[in-house]
């Protein structure tokens, strides 16, 4: 014992002895043990101490002290020092936790500790979404708007929640012809040899099946009326498509021949209204006649004789004004009309004639006397090969107009043509495109003979497909066109390979879930005549039916929190060093930003309407420095800090002059739903509606304890530089936002690539299109060696299920409590804060902390023997004791977490 405690243990009481326990704390404790004692072990030591204990005149007085009774007073008086030193060695522990970081309860020592490295704890991000807005359209509206900065949006919550304001980051000009963009969904239908079908405009064509059509051109019409380009065909076909408002007709031999092909020039479609007969069609059969009529018409013919040659049909019965080019039809017809086509078949001739003339004459021939149609043709070519019986007129042409084949080609990639010009577009514009996915149906052909297999990504899981399975469409890129990313009917998403012929393109199905993403202009080339094509910056997420997709082009970035303008602080007083002002209305709003917290302020200070600089610290800025920092109060209330006059500008004298403008709102509170945000708190002129079709992202709340203990030694670690490959993944977890990382050294062809995986601090994953993401790129790509190559994915969700026998201590215990606390213990222990990516689970793991959750569990079983397996990969369908998470090992590549399924946890009956 040193000289000075030998000082002041002059009665030799703080001498140890076999008494005296001996502390020891191991590594890693989450609490430190330092009580010398408590009162009982206090008491018990002074009363074994009384017979030895010595006085300075020699001697052990006390040893004759025999009463142990509390309520005798030399005891009564040691009982209080007991109860003194059981008070004070309580709260010397309590001070010894909260000296170290990994041990501290308290906030204010937590916040305290991390400062002294100069840590500050993150004050959370506000969540950000992007905001489609709607620009009036009505009759008579300008058609044009401008969204400033600032524009306030409310959301309409939810049970439980509060309305939430957001607020546009961005100022844009928007137009109504913006509101809905559509990709090109027709395109121009190229007739040609061989093609047996075509599109017409709207649905009240009013042919039907057995109509004819005719198919001419300038080659017929005005250069050649001998020429042969031109097509009759007998419909086979007709149909209406209402929603697309065309109607597809076909027919069975296909346009021209090999010598000669469809007319090109001017192409028209006409529909005959009318199907006539030559006049002296229905002519009775001239060998029934009487012999004077046939006197009549033969007067030099002996009928008497025998005849090789019998006449069969009328004399001349065939077109008799072939030289004049006239045909007369076999009644009146006033609406066939001058110019119009007509076309002359027979069974085995059809022959192109045009009118020239038309007029409602009279005839009588053949015993026949009616009204005719007499029709003066613009070539007499070929008129002799109709007979009148044998010859079919089509007549009363009426010009049907032509449509647009629809473009069934699903919409992906990085191109959109546009179904129309679209003006002042311009190159980084924001798009939010939404549809439906695509799907395919799995063709039964002898090329699927051995049926299609959708596997998982990692290979782990297949799904054996049969013809006519329906699926969506995930992804498919132009690279390979053989792989097809796709969703089964049960949500299981894999890769199948298949060529053209195994798998045909489907529209999606009306209960599809419609789906957004936003998409960001990368060059806008000049437009041809009829339509505007889109580049842009990356290629779509999704694979859309392109008859569901919508383009919104007023899209606005918008940040959670509403501005507080011009709150007056207090009083500068030239006097005081380091004047410290709390603002009015909490929480001060963070944007993310690419900085090494991964947040930026939005306050703005003035000082006698000068503006003040905000700084990280106070330490070492010049004495006529106008700046000041902000830090948050153990209670999270943000608090400005002035300079002293020597470390800082001191804030000069006035009466309210300090003054802040700032935005109040931060953390999960932001993070709204889809289609949440529609208020117009102020409303632009021009602007009808507002809505954000994405959910907001990005969002944390103010850091607490258990991430400050894990978070500010990364700040001394990496030192807001990025250097090894720890560094990046220390660097992500210390960025605002940001709630797990994990990095991994691999190749990409011959560089070395750091592959970052990150998640946000919810749990979910992180949209490239955010400015979370955005922003943790721009800051890492800042902070990193310049020479190494980094990518930045985010994460796969892997959930578990699993089986297990528990045996529970009864009747002592409730079995219907035991297993609730056993699954609350599964659920805590196996959550998304508790796990990292890659981390395996083990059934060891799992037994230990059902064995943990409550003292009425006195044993627990799972079962070991295929196919019972007690725990299931539910996305890979892997079994075993022991599941793993994949970890990235070539670009792109996702890294796995585990984390239990709550409808997969399985609590059976102890089976003996």
């Amino acid at each position: 014992m040193s000289t000075a405690m030998s000082e002041l243990d002059f009665c030799g009481c703080c001498s140890a002895d076999e008494s005296t326990p001996a502390i020891y704390n191991r590594p890693g404790l989450a609490a430190l043990a330092y009580r010398s004692g408590t009162h009982p072990t206090v008491l018990q030591r002074m009363l074994k101490r009384l017979a030895t204990q010595k006085v300075e005149q020699g001697g052990r007085p006390l040893a004759q002290l025999n009463a142990r009774a509390g309520d005798d007073p030399a005891i009564a008086l040691l009982d209080a020092w007991a109860t003194l030193a059981d008070v004070l060695t309580f709260y010397q522990e309590r001070i010894a936790n909260e000296g170290y970081l990994r041990t501290a309860t308290e906030q204010r020592s937590i916040v305290e500790l991390v400062r002294t490295i100069s840590y500050e704890l993150s004050p959370g991000v506000a969540a950000s979404t992007f905001l489609a807005f709607t620009v009036e359209d009505a009759v008579g509206a300008p058609g044009v708007a401008t969204v400033p900065l600032g524009t306030k949006v409310k959301s309409i919550p939810a049970q439980g929640q509060r309305p939430q304001t957001f607020e546009t980051s961005e100022e844009i000009q928007a137009r109504a012809e913006w509101n809905a963009l559509k990709p090109r969904l027709t395109e121009p239908y190229a007739v040609d040899t061989g093609t047996c079908e075509l599109y017409l405009k709207g649905i009240t064509t009013q042919i039907q099946p057995g109509d004819g059509i005719l198919l001419v051109g300038d080659e017929r019409d005005k250069e050649d009326t001998g020429s042969e380009r031109w097509d009759f065909r007998i419909l086979q076909t007709v149909t209406p498509y209402s929603g697309q408002d065309y109607t597809l007709v076909s027919w069975k031999e296909g346009l021209g021949s090999v010598k000669v092909k469809p007319a090109e020039k001017n192409l028209r479609v006409f529909a005959f209204r009318q199907r006539a007969s030559l006049f002296g069609y229905n002519a009775p059969d001239f060998r029934g006649m009487a012999d004077s009529v046939k006197k009549a018409y033969y007067p030099t013919f002996d009928f008497s004789q025998p005849q090789s040659k019998w006449p069969t049909e009328w004399p001349n019965f065939s077109i008799q004004t072939i030289a004049q080019k006239i045909i007369d039809l076999d009644t009146a017809y006033p609406k066939i009309v001058e110019s119009s086509w007509l076309v002359l078949k027979t069974t085995s001739y059809v022959e192109l004639y045009k009118a020239q003339s038309v007029s409602i004459d009279s005839r009588t021939d053949f015993t026949l006397s009616s009204k005719t149609t007499r029709v003066v043709l613009d070539t007499n070519e070929h008129l002799n090969r109709f007979g009148l019986r044998t010859t079919t007129v089509y007549a009363q042409s009426e010009p049907l107009e032509l449509a647009e084949k629809p473009k069934s080609e699903p919409v992906y990639g990085n191109t959109i043509v546009l179904d129309r010009l679209v003006s002042s577009l311009i190159k980084d514009q924001t798009l939010i495109v939404s549809g439906k996915r695509g799907r395919v149906i799995i063709k039964d052909n002898k090329d699927n003979a051995q049926g299609l297999t959708l596997k998982s990504a990692d290979g782990k899981r297949e799904v054996i497909l049969k013809p006519g399975d329906r699926l969506q469409v995930i992804v498919h890129s132009d690279d390979d066109q053989s792989k097809w990313t796709l969703m089964d009917r049960d949500g299981f998403v894999g890769v199948v390979t298949a060529g053209a012929n195994q798998l045909t393109l489907q529209s999606s199905d009306k209960d599809d879930a419609t789906v957004y993403e936003v998409a960001f202009i990368k060059v806008l080339p000049p437009p041809d005549r009829d339509h505007t094509t889109l580049t842009l910056r990356d290629p779509l997420a999704n694979y859309y039916d392109r008859t569901t997709v919508t383009i919104n082009a007023n899209v606005a970035r918008a940040t959670h929190g509403e501005t507080v303008q011009n709150e007056v602080l207090g009083n500068g007083n030239g006097a005081q060093p380091n004047q410290r002002f709390t603002l009015q209305k909490p929480p001060l709003t963070y944007v993310s930003a690419p900085t090494a917290s991964g947040g930026a302020t939005t306050l703005e200070l003035r000082v006698n309407d000068l503006l003040w600089q905000e700084v990280p610290s106070l330490y070492r800025l010049q004495a006529d420095s106008r700046a000041y920092s902000v830090r948050l109060t153990a209670e999270g209330k943000p608090q400005v800090i002035f300079g002293d006059g020597e470390q800082g500008a001191r804030l000069p004298t006035g009466v309210e002059n300090v003054r802040a403008t700032y935005r109040s709102g931060i953390g999960l509170e932001g993070m709204v739903a889809a289609n949440q945000l529609t208020l117009l708190q102020t409303r632009p002129l021009g602007i009808r509606s507002v809505t954000n079709p994405l959910a907001a992202t990005g969002a944390a709340d103010r850091e607490n304890m258990e991430s400050a203990r894990r978070n500010a030694p990364l700040k001394v670690l990496t030192l807001d530089r990025i250097v090894s490959l720890q560094d990046y993944a220390d660097f992500a977890r210390n960025f605002a936002g940001i709630g797990k990382a994990k990095a991994v050294a691999m190749w990409s062809g011959e560089e070395r690539l750091v592959h970052l995986t990150v998640a946000a601090g919810t749990g979910k994953e992180i949209d490239k299109t955010s400015d979370l993401y955005k922003s943790l790129v721009k800051a890492i790509d800042t902070y990193r060696d310049p020479g190494q190559r980094f990518e930045v994915v985010s994460f796969e969700i892997f959930p578990f299920s699993l089986t297990a026998h528990v045996l529970v201590d009864q009747p002592r215990y409730i079995r219907a409590k035991v297993l609730a606390q056993v699954i609350d213990s599964l659920l805590q222990a196996f959550a998304f804060e508790q796990r990292e990516f890659g981390q395996p689970v083990t059934a060891a793991e799992v037994i230990a902390v059902i064995q943990q959750a409550s003292q009425g569990v006195l044993a627990v079983r799972l079962d070991e023997k295929p196919p019972l397996w007690s725990l299931k990969n539910d996305k890979t369908g892997e079994t075993g004791t022991i599941l793993l998470a994949p970890i990235a090992s070539k670009p792109d590549e996702k890294t796995g977490l585990l984390r239990i399924n709550p409808d997969g946890i399985k609590l059976e009956e102890w089976n003996a």
